[in-house]
């Protein structure tokens, strides 16, 4: 995976755990430049009730971004570190990938303000939404591999995207790609085998599966397969242009218990 720079945003607690160990380990193998992203959330009626609470805050992000300054330079990597006071995290952590030249954001799976109707999280979907280039979300417990990649298409431009990477990252780091479509029904199996057809040709194994829930399908045969990583793109045949992020990769972001690459064609 040729990345000249990883954007790794934190917030310091323990959500960023999985996304600060293996963005590390990702810049590493990558031997890329590391930026350290944490946002102080700026609340302003917060702000002013609790005086003293924006130097607290930010005091902590400090530290929290000298400790992993000093495990990436222990890993001898370039790190620049920056701390960004911002009402909207997710338009923070946008706005500096773009700005500062990132070509990949790693992000923890939900942040302080989890909402119970996102698995994900808000800040960690709105930036998957907005990003312009691709968002790896990693779960706590989370360790990115290889061997194999699971992709998902449906024959779509996104889903063509998310083989392309699977693809790239297998033979980049020495794993097996896996493409994986869903029919919604057994007369779409034909389609759903159509869809593979550019992936079996590059060398990837190709599945096809048969549910009327996609995202579940794909969970479920990461873990059957032991995948280290889900690639899937942002939407898919059916996916809204005013959607920002299609139902099944929200879906499959929020449920998966290993990390989720979501691709931008």
């Amino acid at each position: 995976m040729k990345l000249k720079t990883v954007l790794l945003a934190t917030d310091g607690s323990d959500f960023s755990s999985g996304a600060e160990r293996e963005g590390l380990a990702l810049a590493e193998k990558c031997a890329c430049g590391l930026l350290l992203l944490q946002v102080v959330e700026l609340n302003p009626e917060v702000m002013a009730l609790a005086p003293g609470l924006d130097e607290k805050l930010s005091g902590q992000a400090k530290a929290h971004l000298e400790a992993l300054s000093r495990q990436a330079q222990e890993a001898g990597l370039q790190c620049q570190s920056l701390i960004v006071h911002s009402e909207s995290p997710w338009r923070a952590i946008v706005q500096e990938a773009q700005r500062l030249g990132a070509g990949l954001i790693v992000l923890g799976r939900r942040g302080r303000t989890g909402l119970v109707r996102l698995l994900m999280g808000a800040t960690a979907a709105r930036v998957i939404g907005h990003s312009k280039v691709d968002v790896l979300v990693v779960p706590r417990a989370a360790k990115v591999g290889f061997d194999p990649v699971l992709a998902a298409t449906d024959g779509s431009p996104y889903g063509d995207a998310a083989v392309e990477r699977a693809l790239q990252l297998a033979q980049d780091f020495g794993g097996r790609a896996v493409a994986l479509s869903v029919a919604l029904s057994q007369e779409e199996l034909a389609q759903a085998e159509e869809a593979l057809k550019g992936a079996r040709a590059r060398g990837a194994e190709g599945i096809t599966l048969v549910s009327r829930r996609p995202w579940e399908a794909i969970v479920q045969e990461a873990q059957r397969l032991g995948a280290g990583l889900i690639v899937l793109g942002s939407h898919g045949r059916t996916g809204l242009q005013r959607a920002l992020m299609g139902s099944v990769a929200e879906r499959v972001v929020g449920l998966a218990q290993g990390a989720v690459l979501v691709v931008k064609p």
